[in-house]
């Protein structure tokens, strides 16, 4: 099959994006031909048969307004161009999480008999949703409250993450719980929630850790962070809560690699990422997170809290801490054979996209 993909950023070091680059990789290697086109290029090291398109967002974006509103006229001349002059070397389009494109190449792509897929794993429903589900022909989703909209083209099918990348990792607990939270620091992850946890536990684990993986991102989050930065000094936790910035994929495996627990609070409406990402190095997850209580009710009951409730939180940690080691890591591997089996990124491409974009371009049913 001949492929375009279409998304905001292709850079593997990027915080946020920095997993999409493995997504290519794997798509590329059940694919003939891979067209990618994204919004912003990084740093990147992909197949042969990947050719890459960037719409310059680093390049023509600049801070003044009237340049980022021409350098947006810019983006999109370029989109329209890449896509009218390479439609004979693709059959199908999947766009990620960016119903944009769909609006703006839905007609051309329909003119000219290509099918087109859209990935989409948040809570959020919104008129630019609803129309590029119009124009789609698959809509594939991590859960069901990844895609909200009643639809006959919705197919539930995990998060597609990358378990030779996150590795099982043999922990060895130490006296004090060492937490981790990763992800951006935004107003959606609750962290000031987080470290009222942290500091519900300090009488007890005096030298218990928190540390932030993640950056602040846009204009709300930076106001955001410093406010979070406020709040840690004012609850006097500096020496228990850490902030360390962003720091890659790589970055945050080591991180990963060196917690006891991940503590997570966000409230995206759709299955967090990072929280598979987690469990699939074996490391506990405590949640409240709406969509991974979905998947982990049955199997992980003993990290699940109400949302807000800092007690119920303390709890859950608290009990998973005073796991013995034998039964801490027999649960990690547990966790870890429920991300290999439910939502790893080779099964997700292709066994689960790709064969339905098949039959949809040839016009089989499947």
């Amino acid at each position: 099959m001949k492929l375009l993909i279409i998304s905001q950023k292709a850079d593997k070091n990027d915080q946020v994006l920095g997993f999409f680059h493995r997504w290519v990789e794997e798509f590329a290697k059940n694919c003939e031909e891979v067209k990618f086109v994204c919004l912003e290029q990084g740093e990147i090291s992909l197949p042969a048969n990947v050719q890459i398109f960037s719409l310059g967002k680093n390049i023509y974006w600049q801070k003044s307004k009237w340049a980022k509103f021409l350098g947006k006229i810019v983006a999109t001349v370029r989109f329209y161009f890449i896509i009218f002059s390479q439609v004979k070397n693709y059959e199908a389009i999947f766009v990620h999480m960016n119903p944009e494109y769909i609006i703006l190449g839905g007609w051309w792509w329909k003119l000219t008999g290509k099918k087109i897929c859209m990935w989409y794993a948040h809570g959020q429903v919104n008129w630019r949703l609803r129309l590029a589900t119009f124009w789609a022909d698959i809509v594939f989703t991590s859960t069901e409250q990844g895609f909200r909209l009643k639809s006959g083209k919705k197919h539930v099918v995990g998060q597609g993450i990358d378990t030779n990348f996150f590795p099982f990792c043999q922990r060895v607990k130490g006296e004090d719980p060492q937490l981790v939270a990763v992800g951006r620091l935004a107003p959606a992850k609750n962290c000031h929630f987080l470290v009222d946890v942290t500091k519900q536990l300090k009488n007890k684990y005096p030298n218990i850790k928190l540390i932030f993986v993640g950056e602040a991102v846009t204009t709300t989050d930076v106001g955001y962070k410093a406010d979070l930065i406020d709040y840690i000094k004012k609850e006097g936790l500096e020496e228990q809560v850490k902030l360390v910035g962003t720091r890659g994929q790589e970055g945050v495996l080591e991180f990963l690699s060196r917690a006891d627990i991940m503590l997570s609070a966000s409230t995206n409406g759709s299955l967090d990422k990072t929280i598979v990402e987690a469990l699939a190095t074996g490391l506990p997850v405590v949640t409240s997170n709406e969509a991974a209580r979905e998947i982990l009710l049955s199997r992980f009951d003993i990290g699940l809290y109400q949302a807000g409730n800092i007690e119920e939180a303390s709890i859950c940690l608290d009990n998973i801490f005073k796991l013995s080691q034998t039964d801490y890591l027999a649960l990690g591997q547990e966790l870890r054979q429920l991300v290999l089996a439910n939502h790893s990124l080779d099964k997700l491409i292709a066994d689960k996209i790709l064969p339905l974009l098949f039959y949809a371009t040839r016009g089989d049913k499947k």
